[in-house]
Protein backbone atom coordinates (compact mmCIF):
# COMPACT_ATOMS: atom_id res chain seq x y z
CA UNK A 1 0.00 0.00 0.00
CA UNK A 2 1.36 3.68 -0.82
CA UNK A 3 1.25 6.22 2.03
CA UNK A 4 -0.46 8.79 1.01
CA UNK A 5 -0.75 12.59 1.45
CA UNK A 6 -2.96 15.29 -0.01
CA UNK A 7 -2.32 18.32 -1.74
CA UNK A 8 -4.09 19.71 1.34
CA UNK A 9 -1.90 18.14 3.60
CA UNK A 10 1.08 19.65 1.51
CA UNK A 11 -0.56 23.28 1.74
CA UNK A 12 -0.46 23.03 5.44
CA UNK A 13 3.55 22.73 5.62
CA UNK A 14 4.56 25.97 6.49
CA UNK A 15 8.07 26.92 5.78
CA UNK A 16 10.17 27.37 9.41
CA UNK A 17 13.68 29.05 10.66
CA UNK A 18 15.15 26.36 9.16
CA UNK A 19 14.58 23.68 6.85
CA UNK A 20 12.54 20.17 7.61
CA UNK A 21 11.36 17.91 6.26
CA UNK A 22 8.22 15.30 6.36
CA UNK A 23 8.41 11.93 5.49
CA UNK A 24 5.79 10.55 2.90
CA UNK A 25 7.08 7.01 2.83
CA UNK A 26 9.52 4.27 1.02
CA UNK A 27 12.01 6.85 1.25
CA UNK A 28 10.26 9.72 -0.44
CA UNK A 29 10.38 13.05 1.62
CA UNK A 30 9.49 16.77 0.94
CA UNK A 31 12.02 19.06 2.07
CA UNK A 32 10.35 22.42 3.17
CA UNK A 33 12.67 25.48 3.24
CA UNK A 34 12.81 28.64 5.14
CA UNK A 35 11.78 30.58 1.99
CA UNK A 36 8.57 28.38 1.36
CA UNK A 37 10.42 26.20 -1.02
CA UNK A 38 8.78 22.45 -1.13
CA UNK A 39 11.28 20.19 -2.92
CA UNK A 40 10.52 15.91 -2.64
CA UNK A 41 13.52 14.21 -2.23
CA UNK A 42 14.18 10.57 -2.24
CA UNK A 43 16.75 8.91 0.46
CA UNK A 44 18.05 6.10 0.34
CA UNK A 45 20.86 3.60 1.52
CA UNK A 46 23.11 1.12 -0.29
CA UNK A 47 26.43 -0.99 0.41
CA UNK A 48 29.27 0.07 -0.65
CA UNK A 49 32.67 -1.34 0.36
CA UNK A 50 31.09 -3.56 2.98
CA UNK A 51 29.80 -0.28 4.24
CA UNK A 52 25.80 1.39 4.76
CA UNK A 53 26.12 4.23 3.18
CA UNK A 54 23.27 6.85 2.61
CA UNK A 55 22.74 9.29 -0.17
CA UNK A 56 19.40 11.53 -1.56
CA UNK A 57 18.12 12.48 -5.22
CA UNK A 58 16.02 15.56 -5.90
CA UNK A 59 12.77 14.42 -7.77
CA UNK A 60 11.79 18.27 -8.27
CA UNK A 61 10.21 21.28 -6.26
CA UNK A 62 6.57 20.99 -5.36
CA UNK A 63 3.91 22.02 -7.67
CA UNK A 64 5.73 21.78 -10.20
CA UNK A 65 6.35 18.09 -9.55
CA UNK A 66 3.23 16.43 -8.53
CA UNK A 67 2.61 14.09 -5.91
CA UNK A 68 2.08 11.00 -8.38
CA UNK A 69 5.13 12.16 -10.56
CA UNK A 70 7.05 12.31 -6.82
CA UNK A 71 5.72 8.73 -6.25
CA UNK A 72 6.47 6.97 -9.74
CA UNK A 73 10.03 8.11 -9.15
CA UNK A 74 10.21 7.18 -6.51
CA UNK A 75 9.22 3.62 -7.51
CA UNK A 76 11.39 4.03 -10.23
CA UNK A 77 14.27 5.04 -7.92
CA UNK A 78 13.65 1.77 -6.08
CA UNK A 79 13.58 -0.15 -9.06
CA UNK A 80 17.04 0.75 -10.26
CA UNK A 81 18.38 -0.13 -6.85
CA UNK A 82 16.95 -3.19 -7.39
CA UNK A 83 18.80 -3.40 -10.02
CA UNK A 84 22.20 -2.15 -8.38
CA UNK A 85 22.00 1.34 -10.10
CA UNK A 86 22.07 4.16 -7.42
CA UNK A 87 19.58 6.71 -7.89
CA UNK A 88 21.46 9.95 -7.81
CA UNK A 89 24.60 7.94 -9.94
CA UNK A 90 21.75 7.25 -12.81
CA UNK A 91 20.41 11.09 -12.49
CA UNK A 92 23.76 12.28 -12.75
CA UNK A 93 24.81 10.28 -15.99
CA UNK A 94 21.11 10.88 -17.63
CA UNK A 95 22.30 15.14 -17.13
CA UNK A 96 25.53 14.01 -19.15
CA UNK A 97 23.68 12.51 -21.96
CA UNK A 98 21.60 15.11 -22.16
CA UNK A 99 24.52 17.75 -21.58
CA UNK A 100 26.29 15.51 -24.81
CA UNK A 101 23.50 15.17 -27.19
CA UNK A 102 22.89 19.34 -26.56
CA UNK A 103 26.94 19.73 -27.70
CA UNK A 104 26.48 17.52 -30.86
CA UNK A 105 23.41 20.42 -31.37
CA UNK A 106 25.25 23.25 -30.96
CA UNK A 107 28.14 22.09 -33.11
CA UNK A 108 25.77 21.21 -35.85
CA UNK A 109 23.98 24.25 -35.32
CA UNK A 110 27.38 26.06 -35.84
CA UNK A 111 28.40 24.26 -38.08
CA UNK A 112 25.41 25.23 -40.50
CA UNK A 113 25.83 28.99 -39.67
CA UNK A 114 29.42 28.65 -40.47
CA UNK A 115 28.26 26.74 -44.21
CA UNK A 116 25.78 29.35 -44.74
CA UNK A 117 28.78 32.18 -44.16
CA UNK A 118 30.94 31.11 -46.32
CA UNK A 119 28.19 30.21 -49.20
CA UNK A 120 26.83 34.37 -48.63
CA UNK A 121 31.03 34.88 -48.97
CA UNK A 122 31.45 32.90 -52.00
CA UNK A 123 28.38 34.37 -53.22
CA UNK A 124 29.63 38.00 -53.07
CA UNK A 125 32.98 36.73 -53.96
CA UNK A 126 31.44 36.03 -57.60
CA UNK A 127 29.73 38.92 -57.64
CA UNK A 128 33.06 41.26 -57.44
CA UNK A 129 34.45 39.01 -60.09
CA UNK A 130 31.58 39.72 -61.87
CA UNK A 131 32.16 43.53 -61.48
CA UNK A 132 36.04 43.52 -62.75
CA UNK A 133 34.76 41.38 -65.86
CA UNK A 134 31.72 44.14 -66.82
CA UNK A 135 34.03 47.13 -66.20
CA UNK A 136 37.93 46.23 -66.23
CA UNK A 137 38.11 50.01 -65.93
CA UNK A 138 37.70 49.90 -62.35
CA UNK A 139 40.27 49.77 -59.99
CA UNK A 140 41.29 47.11 -58.36
CA UNK A 141 40.67 49.23 -55.04
CA UNK A 142 37.12 50.15 -55.81
CA UNK A 143 35.92 46.64 -56.40
CA UNK A 144 37.52 45.52 -52.94
CA UNK A 145 36.00 48.06 -51.88
CA UNK A 146 33.08 47.29 -52.39
CA UNK A 147 33.21 43.33 -51.54
CA UNK A 148 34.60 44.94 -47.99
CA UNK A 149 31.09 46.92 -47.43
CA UNK A 150 28.86 44.25 -48.76
CA UNK A 151 30.24 41.54 -46.15
CA UNK A 152 29.91 44.25 -43.43
CA UNK A 153 26.28 44.46 -44.36
CA UNK A 154 25.63 40.85 -43.98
Amino acid sequence: MIPQITEEEIERFLPKAKRYKKGVGKGLNLWIYPNGTKTWMFRYRYHRDGVVAENSVSFGIYPEVSIDVAWEKTFEAREQMREGILPSEHKKESKRTIAHKNQVVNVGRSYKLALAQLIRLNSLAKEAEELIKLNPSIESLKVIEEFVNKVKQQ
